[in-house]
């Protein structure tokens, strides 16, 4: 499959697979398109009951293509909006995907990674793995739902906590939070990845998409608006030399280590 994502099946289990991991599995609008196109396919499958969202390589996903949004940003807020946008449609697939979503974390979940993973109804991690903000540090606010994830979760004092913390989230602490459902090492990553998602699937398809709804992983009240409310603020960051210059140096430093 293109876009650097394959997809795979074991009985009524799809996984989703990020190969780009010479990138570190950023997001960008490729992918996002991509990602939704998969997404759709299973949704409109009567074959899958569960899906496994996992990553090739040493990091989950390091977020946001920086480069890319750089070039978005020399051409217009209407350029990165695009992005957002992308982004945002890919999010709410999941979200309104009436099956159970896992994502399995092998290693970091950094910014719009971080968002990716908490978009997921469950999430399993190796102990190694880490969960980065990010957005602070590039001098915007966050996209993905990632603010509406955290809140609605932990509360607001604790969510404001995350986001402006300067360390990582660790496995065990996401853990003791509730932010991950088990916590793993990276042998038995797939296996417990794939019990979970069986666990899950074992129910009649019916039960669990009431169950989702009603719960409120599936099609969140006010979740669209949220992320609408989130671009703009994350626009309205963009627009500031602080976040310019954070990200050119950002990418910079990416090239310089790739040498």
């Amino acid at each position: 499959m293109a876009n650097n994502i394959t997809l795979s099946q074991t009985d009524d289990i799809v996984v989703v697979t990020m190969c780009n991991n010479e990138q570190a599995n950023t997001i960008d609008v490729s992918f996002c398109e991509g990602l939704l196109k998969v997404l759709n396919e299973v949704k409109s499958s009567q074959q899958h009951k569960a899906v496994v969202l996992r990553a090739n390589g040493s990091v989950f996903s390091a977020g946001g293509d920086l480069a890319e949004i750089l070039e978005r940003l020399d051409r217009g807020a209407g350029s990165l909006e695009a992005l957002i946008d992308a982004f945002h449609r890919m999010i709410l697939a999941i979200r309104g995907l009436p099956l159970p979503v896992i994502a399995s974390i092998q290693g970091p979940a950094a910014g719009a990674g971080f968002s990716l993973a908490m978009a997921c109804d469950a999430v399993v991690a190796v102990n190694t793995a880490k969960f980065v903000v990010g957005y602070p540090k590039l001098g915007t606010s966050s996209d993905g739902g990632l603010s509406f994830q955290l809140t609605r979760r932990l509360g607001p004092a604790r969510a404001l906590d995350i986001f402006l913390r300067k360390e990582p989230l660790s496995a065990e602490e996401a853990s003791l939070l509730g932010l991950v459902q088990r916590v793993t090492d990276a042998a038995s990553l797939d296996d417990t990845s794939f019990e979970l998602a069986k666990m899950m699937s074992s129910y009649p398809t019916a039960a669990v998409t009431e169950i989702k709804s009603l719960i409120g992983t599936l099609c969140d009240d006010g979740f669209a608006q949220h992320l609408e409310r989130e671009k703009q603020a994350f626009l309205r960051c963009a627009s500031t030399t602080e976040f310019r210059a954070s990200v050119a140096r950002f990418v910079h430093q990416s090239a310089v280590r790739k040498r």
